[in-house]
């Protein structure tokens, strides 16, 4: 008995008892857990940002060919794209194949498509090629802004 006591009375000395030295290393482990799942949570959500090329927009006469490819890396939709003039107007726009009818703007400047192709499974790639006709034929140089809606643009300079 007196050995029991002559321990307990060390441990009291150094101010350390079990009880503490468990509530340590309690507080230990939850922090190397936090510290442990984070990278991982960081890890999963990297995305494949959207891109567009260009394969030869032209114009010709009042017409403005647009010539693109759409990749929606890693989002789920391809949304809409919006090709907007910086001079004369949009007299008319075709819907390309997987795409609505153009919806010309009030200011007639900008002509916005939704995309209506397939949809399950979504491809990862689509082409966007319409014809924009302009209101007339006035202008030596047009400058056609294409926007992808989730991401990046493309501005041409088309001359007659």
């Amino acid at each position: 008995m007196s050995d029991q006591l002559t321990s307990q009375s060390r441990s009291n000395e150094s101010g350390i008892t079990r009880r503490t030295a468990l509530r340590g290393a309690a507080w230990s482990a939850s922090a190397v857990t936090v510290v442990v799942a984070t990278p991982n949570i960081a890890a999963a959500s990297v995305t494949t940002p959207p891109a567009m090329t260009s394969s030869g927009t032209y114009r010709a006469g009042k017409e403005l060919h647009i010539m693109t490819t759409l990749t929606r890396g890693s989002t789920t939709t391809f949304g809409t794209v919006s090709v907007t003039v910086d001079k004369n107007s949009i007299s008319s726009a075709n819907a390309p194949a997987g795409w609505s009818a153009g919806v010309i703007s009030p200011n007639r400047r900008t002509a916005t498509y939704t995309y209506a192709g397939p949809t399950n499974p979504l491809p990862a790639t689509v082409s966007f090629n319409p014809v924009v006709i302009l209101g007339s034929n006035d202008d030596k140089t047009v400058k056609a802004t294409v926007q992808f809606s989730i991401g990046p643009s493309q501005e041409f300079t088309l001359v007659k």
